[in-house]
């Protein structure tokens, strides 16, 4: 669309002229909130400016001309629509030629009244399409939203965007009238700078109350039946028996499936209690500030209080991250572990809680002796919390001790674990330790092994015994041990995770693309592990000639150098040999 030197054209009967000179000044005075120009780009404009009324912008000259040209010149055109526009005919005469331009859905109908009105429609007159024409009811939008709604259609943006961002400049209008009317007293008067002392303090009372209050909810919530039946589910779910079904055990992955339904409801309780954003409202050096005016620039107390509400927010933190951990966990014992320190983290949540409840109820306990509503208000929950400092000290010694005595369990448990691991992989080298007798290929079979199990000192020196049986039969096996020396040594545990050798073809033939020694990780990307994996993968292969991703070693580095390769139709068969055991 070619740009128009009007935003939009007010149709309207001069008994509604009220109405349409507040919508022109409204209009043209607005200035677009600058978030909303940034995240629209430069399309927005800052005004909508000019908007044409007839007795504002009318030139002299042929009155049906004139109008029709402006209407020809304006982006939108806004009908206000009412008992007199109806029978109008100037009005009706302005719709109909901006219809017939091909603008019909550039109107705007503006509803300010009529009698009898069922339906908005009924204040339309007669040119406007009833069935296709959304109109804006000044009457049940109000003036605000009736105006913005006008704007956001001109723009063609979001009507929530606008009104949010209204919104918050308002507010910020407001707040910065206040300042300057509060910095203004405050520089006339003596008077008045008590006034703003006062007006500080009623603000660092109303963010006490308003901690205090969802500290309370937050403990009654943390504490409630739901979270206890939760935690008894999820305890279940975790014995050894199973969940009592027939005495069934089940698999782990049908216990974390099971667990995660109770930990996602854990997770959704504990989402609205103990907020960091509602227990350290403003954050935490403006809090400091706040409690700091009501307890007299006593810093201990104030210290105490932030550093309660801190301890809160770690244990919070940690209590999730501990749900995690139950979703994830690997056996019985790991599950039922996590599960201890999630209830511990969960106590200490509830004990910290309690204290900065307690806390912030000695510090409000004067003010509402003085008579604040807020601050008695938020005393009132204390009959509902315990708040006993002793108590509260003493269960949180009790937690730490619980939790102290799982870390302590967790310990003993893991040293357990590794001794009976280093007891099994002693079996385990002296198992495949070769043997005088023991043919080449079982001294390799071993050495797959000890691979597999991470053992690579052991599994280095069978590969080194290996090459001495096959010297001893005049069989010169360098050519593929070397490389796989180094691919198990320096690339195995790194990179990759297995991968095959190549030791030799067909009838000695020589291939096309693939050396001995040779070692195969993938082949047209797919992951090759053990030789079966390159069987299967040949024969999946799209075309006759796959990319194999290999690695190949160079005499004169040392190194291993990967590189990509292309089998043909014609090469001969591969023979290969695993360098892991599938376990």
């Amino acid at each position: 669309m070619n740009q128009k030197t009007y935003r939009a054209f007010i149709s309207y009967s001069h008994a509604d002229e009220k109405q349409a000179s507040w919508l022109q000044k409204k209009l043209e005075s607005y200035t677009i909130p600058a978030q909303i120009r940034k995240a629209y780009g430069e399309i927005i404009p800052k005004h909508l400016r000019p908007v044409f009324r007839d007795k504002t912008d009318l030139r002299p000259g042929n009155l049906g001309k004139l109008i029709s040209s402006e209407l020809d010149d304006s982006g939108y055109l806004i009908v206000v629509c009412s008992e007199a526009s109806k029978q109008s005919t100037w009005v009706n005469r302005e719709i109909e030629h901006f219809r017939q331009a091909g603008n019909a859905d550039r109107i705007i109908p503006v509803v300010t009244g009529c009698k009898q009105q069922r339906d908005i429609t009924d204040c339309y007159p007669a040119a406007l399409d009833k069935s296709n024409q959304l109109g804006i009811s000044l009457h049940t939008l109000g003036k605000t939203r009736t105006l913005l709604s006008i704007i956001a259609t001109i723009l063609d943006i979001r009507f929530d965007d606008l009104y949010k961002r209204h919104q918050k400049a308002q507010k910020k209008k407001l707040v910065l009238l206040v300042l300057l009317s509060l910095l203004i007293l405050l520089i006339a008067s003596a008077p008045a700078r008590e006034i703003f002392r006062l007006w500080q303090q009623q603000q660092a009372l109303t963010s006490a109350a308003s901690v205090t209050q969802h500290i309370a909810s937050s403990l009654m919530q943390s504490n409630s039946p739901t979270v206890e039946e939760r935690m008894t589910n999820l305890n279940n779910t975790w014995v050894a028996e199973g969940n009592n079904e027939n005495n069934v055990i089940f698999p782990l992955e049908r216990r974390r499936e099971k667990s995660k339904i109770f930990t996602g409801d854990l997770r959704r309780e504990l989402d609205a209690a103990f907020v960091m954003e509602h227990l350290l409202p403003g954050g935490k050096e403006s809090f400091r500030e706040k409690i700091g005016r009501l307890n007299s620039q006593n810093d201990r107390s104030t210290q105490a209080i932030i550093s309660s509400a801190e301890f809160i927010i770690k244990h919070r933190k940690n209590a999730l991250a501990e749900l995690k951990e139950i979703e994830d966990s690997r056996s019985l014992q790991d599950a039922q572990r996590h599960i201890g320190y999630f209830e511990s983290e969960l106590q200490m949540m509830r004990l910290y809680g309690m204290t900065l409840f307690w806390q912030l109820h000695q510090t409000l306990k004067p003010l509402a002796d003085d008579g604040h509503p807020e601050a008695q208000l938020a005393l009132a929950l204390a009959s509902s919390i315990p708040f006993d400092q002793q108590t509260v000290l003493d269960k949180i010694e009790a937690s730490l001790g619980q939790k102290k005595r799982l870390i302590n369990n967790a310990k003993t448990g893991l040293e357990t674990a590794k001794l009976r691991l280093s007891a099994g992989y002693d079996k385990i080298r002296r198992t495949c330790e070769p043997l005088p007798d023991d043919p080449p290929e079982q001294v390799w079979g071993k050495m797959m092994r000890l691979v597999a199990l991470g053992l690579i000192p052991e599994a280095l020196s069978n590969l080194d015994y290996y090459e001495k049986m096959m010297k001893k039969k005049r069989d010169d096996p360098s050519a593929y041990t070397v490389p796989a020396r180094v691919f198990i040594k320096e690339y195995l545990h790194k990179a990759e995770e297995g991968g095959v050798v190549v030791f030799g073809f067909e009838g000695n033939r020589h291939h096309g693309s693939l050396k001995t020694g040779d070692i195969i990780t993938a082949v047209d990307g797919r992951r090759i592990l053990f030789a079966d994996d390159f069987i299967a993968a040949r024969k999946a292969a799209k075309t006759n000639a796959p990319e194999l991703a290999i690695y190949r070693h160079n005499r004169q580095t040392g190194r291993l150098e990967p590189i990509s390769v292309r089998l043909s139709p014609n090469d001969p068969k591969v023979g290969m040999m695993d360098l892991v055991e599938k376990l």
